[in-house]
């Protein structure tokens, strides 16, 4: 069969398909672009030379209400308000002037029913062969809701700053560098800078060198961490140079990668609250100094009657000397309840400086409840473990704390009850002492009762000398525990409420070494009072009657005393001594005189002349701790005002044995 006769033939080889005819494959990429143009949320638009519309997708019914038809034949200035027309003319014509294409085109159109909407116009110029421009193809994007959520943010940052501008109260932020960003107006108001003066400059330069430490060394490290500070108190400096205490609030801003990026902060001024709190206090102080005068002044006004009584009594009957004596044995007992009475207050005053050496307390407590209850309804219950830490302190001072407090509480037991003391070791924060030497931390010592309580309105006043709730009493107790305490380096805290007891909590530092452990002394055999041991003593003391006082004691026991009325005579008397070859066997010199060089100076001059010297250090009252460290300062011993004959002569036994 020929090949012709055979009919059609399968040209088609294996393995291979037909080419898609041209017009299948055309139809194919215009549905391909058709489906994509119409499920764009964009409206995709084409104008001709003249700029009318040739093409417009049929998103144009969401963009702008009207069907495609509507809007073919017609140019996007058809569809702008008057305002807008000539601007976006100018625009537009001078990128088709260029053939440029047109980027991101902000423009206003108007809505088939009225309403506006802000396109964002982009497009590309369309050219034939020969190069010639033919119109443009391109985009409109509807922006209107991000032009709203601009226009409102625009908005909200207005009157973020109006109300930043305007608040009453101080304001700033500072970048990550401490630098400042931006300051309210009363900021600059209350400080009294300009806005030129202030940013760019570290928040820092306008507080006082201490604030600026605090700063510097505590707040901000903590601030980096936390990202917020709350109430610190700073001290700002005006431009003036005056200075305005205040609370400083902020919080800090961060990036998406935690990165510090800004802060906030709110700063109030308290400068009055500040002055009203310390005229408070002030008034305070007063009241507690009128109260603590008024009852200094009746206490000794009692003791001084009793003095002067039997005084005066005695002097009628000097013919009855065994009468006579027992008169002056009473003068003598209210001289000592005086002495009694200066100790508590010397106690409370900032001189009341404590004899320290290294103690256990086991037994100081044991001993002071038991003094404190005897005789008493109410019963102790002591749980003090054997294992609490020793303290560097004056044994008589602590003991007198816990027999204080523990009168206390069974003065608020008429009936009887029982006083619970505890103690315990409380360790140092961090764990044990990080080198030899250091306190281990604390010991707490806990007195409760069952007693009465104490008035929520009394209980800021329960420290105060001579204020006290009770019938019977001086009000000195507590006062004389506060300032133990503090004295010893220590904390006191008392919690009440009426009908269900007080407790009172102290803390003392405990030391880092074992108590102290005194030989027992030799005995020795009492010498008759007038038996002679003659020494030449120097006395020095600005008190005339002082001076006589002790010339006459002095000379009553057997030695040969000299007199000094301040340290520049003493240190004449000495010299002249030692050079006429009878220098003084003691010395003995008063703290503190008045107009004059006291013990303490006088006792380095004379440590100078004579290393060797032997002195006594002797005052009622001491500001400066002398009397608790006299060894440091050269003395030998202590004679504390007032001594009498078997007191003085105790010490120079010591001294001259």
């Amino acid at each position: 069969m020929s090949r012709e006769a055979s009919g059609p033939q399968d040209n088609t080889a294996p393995g291979h398909e037909s080419a898609p005819h041209p017009l299948l494959a055309l139809e194919e990429r215009a549905e391909r672009f058709r489906t994509l143009v119409e499920a764009s949320s964009d409206w995709i638009w084409e104008v001709d030379e003249n700029g009318v519309y040739t093409y417009v997708s049929p998103k144009v019914r969401d963009v702008l209400g009207y069907e495609p038809g509507e809007v073919l034949g017609r140019t996007p200035f058809d569809f702008m308000p008057p305002e807008e027309r000539e601007r976006v003319a100018t625009e537009f014509l001078g990128h088709v002037r260029h053939g440029e294409p047109i980027t991101a085109l902000e423009n206003v159109n108007l809505r088939k029913d009225g309403g506006r909407v802000t396109l964002e116009t982009s497009g590309v110029p369309v050219r034939d062969a020969e190069g010639r421009l033919r119109g443009y193809r391109g985009i409109d994007r509807d922006i209107s809701a991000r032009k709203r959520a601009e226009q409102a943010l625009r908005e909200s940052e207005e009157r973020y700053r109006k109300l930043y501008e305007r608040t009453p109260v101080m304001m700033h932020s500072i970048d990550a560098e401490g630098r400042l960003l931006s300051i309210s107006g009363a900021w600059l108001a209350q400080l009294g800078y300009t806005r030129e003066e202030v940013i760019g400059r570290r928040s820092t330069d306008f507080l006082t060198e201490r604030s600026r430490r605090y700063a510097r060394e505590v707040v901000l490290p903590a601030f980096m961490k936390s990202g917020v500070c709350r109430d610190v108190e700073y001290q700002f400096v005006r431009k003036d140079g005056s200075v305005m205490d205040t609370l400083l609030s902020a919080i800090a801003e961060h990036d998406a990668s935690g990165a510090f990026v800004r802060s906030l902060a709110v700063v109030v001024d308290v400068t009055e609250k500040r002055a009203l709190e310390q005229e408070r206090l002030r008034a305070q102080k007063l009241e507690s100094i009128g109260t603590l005068a008024g009852g200094i002044a009746h206490d000794f006004n009692n003791l001084l009657q009793g003095v002067f009584g039997y005084i005066s009594m005695a002097r009628l009957k000097t013919d009855r000397p065994d009468e006579v004596l027992a008169m002056l044995s009473e003068a003598e007992q209210a001289l000592h309840q005086a002495v009694g009475l200066t100790s508590q207050l010397l106690t409370y005053a900032k001189g009341g400086g404590p004899l320290k050496k290294i103690i256990a307390l086991q037994p100081v407590i044991e001993n002071a409840v038991r003094l404190a209850l005897s005789g008493s309804r109410a019963r102790p219950e002591l749980a003090i473990p054997g294992d609490l830490w020793a303290v560097d302190a004056d044994a008589g001072q602590i003991g007198q704390v816990v027999q204080n407090i523990v009168l206390n509480a069974e003065q608020s037991m008429p009936s009887g009850g029982t006083v619970t003391v505890t103690a315990r070791n409380v360790p140092a924060a961090g764990g044990p002492a990080a080198h030899a030497g250091a306190s281990p931390g604390n010991v707490e010592i806990v007195i409760r009762d069952e007693g009465t309580g104490i008035a929520a309105e009394h209980l800021p006043r329960v420290f105060d000398p001579y204020f006290t709730t009770k019938e019977k009493g001086t009000g000195l107790g507590l006062a004389t525990v506060y300032s133990i305490v503090r004295n010893h380096g220590g904390t006191v805290d008392l919690a009440s409420e009426p009908g269900r007891g007080t407790t009172v909590t102290v803390l003392l530092p405990a030391a880092p070494a074992q108590p102290d452990v005194e030989p027992a002394p030799a005995p020795r055999a009492r010498r008759p009072l007038a038996e002679p041991r003659r020494a030449r003593i120097l006395v020095m003391d600005d008190e005339p009657v002082v001076r006589e006082v002790a010339g006459a004691l002095l000379g009553a026991i057997g030695h040969e005393p000299t007199l000094a009325e301040n340290g520049e005579a003493a240190l004449e008397r000495y010299r002249e001594a030692a050079a006429a070859g009878r220098p003084f066997d003691a010395v003995i010199l008063d703290l503190t005189v008045r107009g004059g060089m006291g013990g303490k100076e006088t006792m380095r001059r004379l440590l100078e002349l004579d290393p060797a010297v032997k002195a006594i250090v002797s005052s009622g009252y001491s500001a400066d701790g002398v009397l608790a460290d006299y060894r440091d300062h050269g003395f030998r011993d202590v004679l504390a005002k007032p001594y009498t004959l078997t007191g003085l002569r105790d010490v120079l036994d010591r001294l001259l044995a």
